[in-house]
């Protein structure tokens, strides 16, 4: 009778505190544990949009590319971004990578992989997924990496295997949080390294992160890939910024 007791008290308290109890956008309380965003704020945030960039996948406001992709050459081939990173968005973001809502991480992952089917076929075309790395010191500060969480979910999702060792960060850069676009890219400079040349030798690669702003980081490790024989690159993220 007791154990029993337990298990009820167990879901009952899972109920009504998942292991995080707020909308990561708004702050509102969330009374059971089928939702990690409120419905008021998932209404916003998951709003198609009506024009996206055809190689990074941000939103813009007409047209087929984007701005940076029309000024700049990326070493990526196409991108996929579930919603933009806004004042709604921001937040989820820090939630993800701050504040250890490994939940919130799965269950966007899981949805990234819907959001991909549904806007191309790219993942057809892909032989393995990789996180984008964080350096060994800030992974241990941190404790997990949230482009690793995010790749585990749409690994599973997908059937497409995962590899979190092959692509790796061999130097402690700059948080990227206030630099313009030429400040990351130089902050970035041959920082990702390859592990074992022959696991993306001749492959296309699915990247995962969870936000895209410049793009310059996911085009270091697209360099980093295709210097080592990597035949494309593509990437999927939860947010990425307009400009």
């Amino acid at each position: 009778m007791k154990t029993i007791f337990s298990k009820l008290s167990n879901k009952f308290l899972h109920a009504f505190y998942p292991s995080c109890p707020y909308c990561p956008s708004c702050g509102k309380i969330l009374l059971d544990d089928t939702h990690v965003i409120c419905v008021k704020c998932a209404k916003i945030i998951f709003t198609q949009q009506k024009y996206t960039c055809k190689i990074c996948g941000r939103s813009i406001k007409g047209g087929e590319v984007c701005n940076i992709c029309y000024e700049n050459k990326y070493s990526y081939d196409r991108g996929i971004s579930l919603f933009v990173y806004d004042r709604h968005t921001a937040p989820i973001i820090y939630s993800i990578k701050y504040s250890n809502n490994i939940e919130l991480a799965q269950r966007l992952g899981s949805l990234l992989y819907y959001d991909i089917c549904r806007k191309s076929d790219i993942l057809s075309y892909c032989d393995i997924i990789l996180p984008v790395p964080l350096h060994k010191e800030r992974l241990e500060t941190r404790g997990y990496n949230q482009a690793e969480i995010i790749a585990s979910a749409l690994s599973e999702e997908s059937g497409i295997r995962i590899n979190s060792n092959v692509l790796i960060k061999t130097k402690a850069t700059a948080d990227q949080i206030g630099l313009k676009k030429s400040q990351r890219e130089q902050n970035l400079k041959e920082s990702f390294d390859i592990t074992d040349y022959s696991v993306v030798r001749n492959k296309n690669i699915m990247l995962t992160d969870d936000v895209l702003t410049t793009g310059a980081t996911i085009n270091a490790c697209s360099e980093a890939l295709k210097k080592h024989g990597a035949n494309m690159v593509f990437f999927a993220v939860l947010a990425s910024k307009t400009y």
